[in-house]
């Protein structure tokens, strides 16, 4: 989804989005501890969870000799992200008002796996084969998306209500329960570091020529500005290229094109001037 331009359209179309999220079924999912291999050396490993989180997140506890870290959610206010430190792994689980009777927003789990990704990211290097680089063994996981159809853009409906950026619209019907398990696989086969939504309105992505699916097609959300304005850098600087794919639980669904996507357009005219 091609949220309105401009930071404040930005974070209300996200805002938005997260929203009407909220409101689909499914919102609850089972609590679960994620594992991030890690190095041996648990203070080590420790030191570097640290210097991941602490540019990105409120640390509201933490303790040094237990190597446990307690961040504040950016999705919530009232809830947070535990990460423990053992011997090669790092332990992330939910707390807070999104995290009850066993079960956990899927917002919050969302949030969960951009962390759990960045923390990979951080850990990555030092488990690659050798001989190897980082760039090099993720590409090796680049799913074929040569069947995966390809997404378009197109205005709101009604501007008044979604701002007057493009969308990115997906030709495809995947269920809003499944937005905690989206993730973008880039050029290179790093999967983004961004929050995805998605959102099912009449106001947007109901191109007859495009849209196909009974009850129309959805609007993919691209959000938070600081992780846009990072990927807008990458693709100005020719890094990485503008096509990626829409992964559903690893599986590519569409393939969409980041150039064309108003909140990174947006970013990267920013950049320009």
């Amino acid at each position: 989804m091609s949220w309105a331009l401009g930071t404040k359209r930005l974070a209300f179309a996200l805002v938005l989005g997260l929203a009407f999220g909220v409101s689909c079924g499914g919102r609850w999912l089972p609590a679960r501890t994620d594992a991030v291999p890690t190095q041996a050396d648990p203070q080590a490993s420790f030191a570097a969870v640290l210097e991941v989180v602490g540019p990105k997140y409120t640390i509201v506890a933490k303790d040094e000799a237990a190597k446990k870290v307690r961040l504040k959610a950016k999705s919530n206010g009232g809830s947070f992200i535990d990460i423990e430190v053992v011997a090669g792994e790092a332990r992330l689980s939910a707390a807070g008002e999104l995290a009850r009777d066993g079960k956990v927003h899927r917002v919050l789990l969302h949030e969960m796996t951009n962390l759990e990704a960045d923390l990979k990211a951080r850990f990555g290097a030092g488990a690659a084969p050798a001989g190897s680089t980082p760039a090099t063994a993720s590409a090796q996981s680049v799913p074929d998306n040569s069947s995966a159809p390809k997404a378009w853009t197109e205005p709101a409906y009604d501007p008044s209500v979604w701002g007057n950026g493009n969308f990115t619209c997906l030709p495809v019907r995947v269920p809003a329960d499944h937005q905690a398990a989206l993730s973008l696989q880039l050029t290179n086969g790093e999967k983004a570091d961004l929050q995805l939504s998605l959102a099912y309105d009449a106001g947007l992505c109901r191109s007859p020529a495009q849209c196909k699916q009974p009850g129309g097609c959805p609007a993919l959300g691209i959000g938070d500005t600081e992780r846009v304005n990072r990927l807008a850098g990458r693709l100005s600087r020719g890094e990485i290229g503008s096509l990626a794919t829409l992964l559903d639980s690893g599986k590519p669904v569409a393939t969409i094109d980041l150039s064309h996507h108003g909140s990174i357009v947006q970013a990267m005219t920013e950049i320009k001037k």
